[in-house]
């Protein structure tokens, strides 16, 4: 979810901390790239495809579809719809004040 946001906001210094990190803990490259191009990555993890498919349909103007949001509800329930929110709310802003800012990408 962290590296969608920074990709959607561009958040270069996010998006370079977080897949690294994601990476070495076995998330495989192949879904950052996915994402980077703006293709849906294979996630076989429902929770994981739940979360993706939230922040994807959080992102664009409208509710998204009754289908994905009674699917994700099932499996985050309400609360963890709220938590994913909240969290999609923080992590925008953190992609945009660090872009704006113009912190270094660590190499």
């Amino acid at each position: 979810m962290i590296c969608i946001i920074a990709n959607h906001w561009k958040g270069e210094y996010v998006w370079t901390v977080h897949t690294r990190t994601c990476v070495k803990l076995g998330i495989p490259q192949t879904v950052f790239d996915a994402i980077r191009a703006g293709r849906e990555p294979e996630l076989d993890n429902e929770r994981e495809r739940a979360v993706y498919d939230l922040t994807r349909i959080a992102m664009v103007p409208g509710a998204g579809p009754d289908e994905v949001f009674d699917r994700v509800e099932k499996v985050l329930g309400r609360n963890g719809i709220a938590e994913v929110l909240a969290l999609l709310g923080y992590y925008s802003s953190v992609a945009m004040a660090v872009k704006l800012h113009r912190a270094p990408i660590p190499s």
